[in-house]
Order: C-alpha cells, then sequence, then structure tokens
C-alpha cells in the first residue's frame, strides 16, 4: 500500500490501465442497479447525497441542543 506523499509517482502500467479503463467506460454506458430495479444515476445519487448530509446534520443539530440544555 503506498503512502499518500507517493501517489503522485504512479507507474506508467498503472497509468495505462487507469487510461483504458476511462476510455471503455467513455465508449460503454456503465449500468447501475439498485436491487435490479432502479438505475442510478446522478440525480438519484444526489438525492441520496442530500438526504445523508441532512441526517448528519439533524443529528448533528440535536446533539448540540441536549449539550446546551444540560
Amino acid at each position: 500500500m503506498k503512502l499518500f506523499e507517493e501517489l503522485s509517482e504512479v507507474d506508467s502500467s498503472v497509468e495505462c490501465s487507469c487510461d483504458l479503463l476511462s476510455q471503455q467506460l467513455r465508449q460503454h454506458k456503465l449500468r447501475i442497479r439498485i436491487l435490479g430495479m432502479i438505475d442510478l444515476n446522478k440525480r438519484l445519487s444526489f438525492l441520496i447525497f442530500g438526504a445523508l448530509v441532512k441526517n448528519v446534520l439533524l443529528l448533528l443539530q440535536w446533539d448540540l441542543g441536549k449539550q446546551f440544555d444540560e
């Protein structure tokens, strides 16, 4: 496993493999399905991320409210 500082020193074979993968993903649409029914797209992933952030903020607000009530 490489350290964070060593990430810029990537092997040329790894870089070539990443380039090939990115070309393949551009040519062929990658479809991710949730439970075999729902396609995961940008809109759905944005909604999921937004709901996660909202819940975390509500939990933080609740925790801070409990601390100040004591």
